[in-house]
């Protein structure tokens, strides 16, 4: 694994999508390696993928997923802090009536209705306070692609390498992952559609790109979006602290 930068999948026994962010290049510093990652649910761990959850030292996890998800597919790791904030009220988000189901229509769904959750959530990461932190989801996307890039552009990281850590996702999740979620769904009674695959796997550099233009029309930043939306200079300050320290 090339180690200047991370973006490889960590082999983790039960997870599709794990991976660090240890050397980007921030304002002031650089992310160590081994102190932030981001991953797919964790609820399918085996007994050795929990082993390497604890080799990586990871104390503090931020869950994005709702409360049905969290109930239905718990995490359950000894001596680790788990930060339930959900973005949504239920696993599948209710798109307004004039807007298609589509990822862009989440994504702004997000951005427009939700921005004190995803403001949360990186809250929530800043209180790591130097511990080793992974953030999630149930693919480890969409939720967790928005708070992912906001910590990091928060912190000075150039949105080009942000966009690039999004879109490695879809890799990630494709073949298996994929085919197991979108079976469930199928079995649960949600029709499937060629849309809704794309919402279930696709993770477009496209489409990150145009929510940091919107963040930068829009409210100036990244960082200024999160200042709209209640987050301070002192956390702030946590942030870099907490990720970079």
């Amino acid at each position: 694994m090339d180690r200047t930068i991370g973006g490889d999948r960590l082999a983790i026994d039960g997870t599709y999508n794990l991976r660090e962010l240890g050397g980007h290049q921030a304002e002031g510093g650089t992310i160590p390696w081994g102190r932030f990652f981001r991953s797919d649910a964790l609820a399918g761990l085996t007994p050795a993928g929990k082993q390497s959850m604890a080799d990586l030292g990871i104390r503090w996890i931020v869950d994005l997923r709702s409360d049905d998800e969290t109930v239905a597919e718990p995490t359950e790791l000894p001596e680790v802090t788990i930060v339930h904030t959900p973005i949504f009220i239920s696993g599948r988000p209710a798109v307004e009536p004039d807007r298609p189901a589509d990822l862009d229509s989440v994504y702004d769904l997000m951005v427009d209705a939700h921005g004190d959750r995803l403001t949360e959530a990186v809250r929530q990461i800043a209180h790591a306070d130097g511990e080793a932190v992974l953030v999630h989801c149930t693919a480890g996307k969409d939720r967790t692609g928005l708070v992912v890039a906001l910590t990091l552009l928060a912190l000075g990281v150039h949105r080009d390498a942000v966009v690039e850590d999004y879109a490695l996702t879809a890799n990630y999740l494709a073949g298996q992952w994929a085919d197991a979620m979108l079976a469930k769904m199928h079995g649960s009674g949600f029709p499937v559609s060629s849309e809704v695959s794309a919402l279930v796997t696709a993770s477009p550099a496209a489409l990150m790109n145009r929510i940091i233009d919107r963040w930068e029309a829009e409210w100036g930043s990244a960082a200024d979006f999160l200042a709209a939306h209640g987050f301070t200079e002192s956390e702030h300050a946590l942030l870099r602290s907490s990720l970079l320290g």
